[in-house]
């Protein structure tokens, strides 16, 4: 009984991440802010579960992926991050018109700027997420007189 339920559960997990996958073939520059953000998160090595919740609110606000395909959504990132086109697609965001890429790091900041119990704690965040989202804003050709933090969200769950 539990073999079937196992496999149940395999076979569901593949059907979307096919599904997610036909989605996001198509649309590079979206999975590429997707895994910027995303290594935002691993930027000091550790992934917390308040910046994944983060992640995961963000991606579906922005990016219309449903909280049920969260997992199918990390295992598609991992895959993609290691396809010889992927430092290409990431590099093609600052092709983006500047308000995409301001938002972008706008959502970098929101994921970075989460404290462990939660809130955000807005120009709180890490040393090593700092670093990095510093390096994302160059690489994307912003400025700091182009960008400016935008307020943060609370992502405290009641």
């Amino acid at each position: 009984m539990k073999l079937l339920r196992n496999l149940g559960v395999a076979l569901t997990h593949r059907r979307r991440c096919n599904r997610l996958a036909r989605r996001l073939d198509s649309k590079p520059q979206i999975v590429a802010q997707m895994l910027l953000l995303f290594r935002t998160i691993l930027a000091d090595g550790i992934v917390r579960e308040k910046e994944m919740n983060v992640f995961s609110d963000i991606c579906g606000r922005q990016f219309g992926v449903l909280s049920e395909e969260m997992t199918a959504l990390h295992s598609y990132l991992e895959r993609w991050q290691r396809r010889d086109d992927a430092e290409a697609h990431i590099a093609s965001l600052n092709q983006l018109p500047t308000e995409q890429r301001r938002r972008l790091v706008d959502l970098m900041m929101e994921i970075a700027s989460v404290s462990s119990d939660g809130e955000a704690e807005p120009g709180k965040s890490n040393r090593q997420a700092q670093i990095f989202i510093s390096d994302a804003r160059t690489a994307l050709g912003l400025s700091s007189q182009e960008w400016q933090p935008a307020p943060v969200q609370n992502h405290q769950k009641a």
